[in-house]
């Protein structure tokens, strides 16, 4: 595999990106993600892991379920954001009212991942 100009990792990873590192989650070996459902994650696939458009880390996926965000309850939203469910939900609103007719009804994933090799470390939120 070859290399991206100013990548660190190969070009056939896609990209997942962050703006912030909610709950200083880019900071663990194991985190999760929730996503609109697209269904471009599968199982054992590798992801380029960015924070403000810097690579910081290689990651492997370890489990994708689809879900609703009602079906996410305090222990999911409070690991991966550090909120709430009510306040999770804003924020999925607040990321998500271009693409989707109703947050409430739109199709998310819940994607656990696992870092394979880290290039630099993301600062706290």
């Amino acid at each position: 595999m070859t290399t991206q100009a100013g990548s660190l990792f190969p070009s056939a990873y896609g990209t997942i990106d962050f703006s912030t590192n909610w709950n200083n989650k880019l900071n663990c070996n194991f985190f999760t993600t929730v996503r609109l459902w697209r269904n471009q994650f599968r199982v054992g696939d590798k992801w380029i892991v960015r924070l403000n458009e810097k690579e910081i880390k290689l990651v492997q996926v370890l489990t994708v379920k689809p879900v609703r965000l009602h079906e996410l309850d305090s222990t999911i939203t409070l690991l991966d954001a550090g909120l709430m469910p009510e306040r999770f939900r804003e924020l999925m609103l607040e990321i998500y009212e271009d693409h989707v007719p109703s947050v409430d009804d739109a199709l998310f994933v819940l994607v656990a991942l696992s870092t394979i090799e880290t290039y630099a470390v993301a600062p706290a939120q």
